[in-house]
């Protein structure tokens, strides 16, 4: 294989790719690169995002509590909602969209879904709630396969199943902690 670099112009805090292109958040903008291009990437949109995700085929970031939907050239659709708390994570379910939030020492997860009708994006709800004093790691901290959701949390590493019924709500089973604190 062949291997390239791109300079993102600073500090990369995520990044995501929807197959095509490679987006980084750097805490203060979005830089997009061509994926498999040792081109320089280009600061797109004004938005500041510290995280960032190509989910369910749509971009959506992250500045702290708002969590926003981008199109490919960095502007904010309609999909803009300020939370409680810092959103640290986002990643595509199987029919929903999941954000986690650390709020006040506790980590809450939020679930979006499509419209079926216009294919816009719900008002986030609340999917899955953490322990009183466990938070969710970072941008790498959370994974879906299927209809199981695995989290790494300042307790350790939790496996949540997501509901049959509702196709959005989350069940965490309990932390394994062996070793700690787990890193995304």
């Amino acid at each position: 294989p062949t291997f390239s670099s791109s300079d993102q112009g600073a500090a990369i805090t995520d990044w995501t790719s929807d197959g095509t292109s490679l987006y980084s958040a750097t805490g203060a903008a979005v830089v997009k690169a061509t994926v498999s291009s040792a081109t320089a990437g280009a600061t797109v949109g004004t938005f500041a995002a510290d995280i960032i995700e190509f989910a369910n085929g749509r971009l959506l970031a992250a500045d702290g509590a708002r969590l926003v939907e981008l199109n490919s050239s960095g502007a904010v659709q309609t999909f803009d909602n300020t939370l409680s708390g810092v959103c640290v994570a986002i990643k595509g379910g199987p029919t929903a969209i999941y954000a986690a939030y650390n709020i006040n020492g506790q980590g809450t997860l939020y679930a979006t879904t499509a419209s079926t009708s216009d294919g816009s994006l719900s008002f986030p709800v609340t999917a899955g709630i953490l322990p009183l004093g466990e938070t969710f790691s970072g941008p790498f901290s959370m994974d879906t396969f299927g209809e199981i959701i695995i989290v790494a949390t300042s307790k350790g590493v939790r496996f949540g199943v997501i509901n049959q019924n509702d196709t959005r709500s989350v069940t965490f089973g309990p932390v394994i902690d062996t070793g700690g604190a787990a890193s995304g």
